[in-house]
């Protein structure tokens, strides 16, 4: 029979957080090399990208925090390279410490005393459908007072153009007959 390897709630959260930052430093690097690879690391990055490959240590094949901070690479096509190892290594000790749960349909961590959901891969339909209609609804709302508000704004300055076609009629300009047409300026919806 397999060893179920059991890990802690806390470090099932370090490792969803530090996967958060990882790949969002990642995509960072990834569309900056993808442009200019061998363009230099400011200290700023270097600093985050040094402080998260120091994070994702802990969940390599030693499983414990090592004392030094890992280098960063120095250029921005480097650094992709070495996040996308730490990528893979969190990728690596997920897969090694998560399981089904066939009672509710998605992946948990393998935590004692329970398991836990692995939260950035929660489906869609785990959302209550009464918040998804309240956001409908909230949605159809903002629609409504964007599209009055788009309106008025409208009809003032329609008003001011013809107060302002008004005030010129004095002073001998041509102003031309504006269109009584009800359906002018007609707007069109898709």
């Amino acid at each position: 029979m397999p060893k179920i390897l059991r890990i802690t709630p806390a470090l099932a959260e370090r490792h969803e957080a530090l996967w958060l930052r990882l790949t969002a430093l990642q995509e960072q690097a990834r569309s900056v090399a993808a442009k200019k690879p061998e363009a230099l690391l400011g200290d700023e990055v270097r600093m985050a990208a040094e402080a998260v490959l120091h994070d994702a240590q802990l969940f390599g094949p030693k499983r414990r925090a090592p004392e030094k901070l890992p280098a960063a690479a120095p250029s921005w096509g480097g650094l992709a390279v070495q996040l996308g190892q730490a990528l893979a290594l969190l990728a690596a000790y997920e897969a090694s410490h998560t399981g089904w749960s066939e009672e509710d349909r998605f992946r948990v961590w393998l935590t004692r005393p329970l398991p836990m959901p692995v939260r950035r891969l929660l489906p869609a339909e785990q959302f209550s459908p009464e918040g998804r209609d309240e956001m409908r609804s909230i949605r159809q709302k903002l629609a409504l007072r964007m599209d009055r508000a788009f309106r008025d704004h409208f009809s003032r300055g329609y008003q001011a153009g013809i107060a302002a076609a008004r005030r010129a009629e004095p002073l001998g300009e041509a102003v031309p007959p504006a269109r009584l047409d009800p359906g002018f300026p007609a707007i069109r919806q898709l």
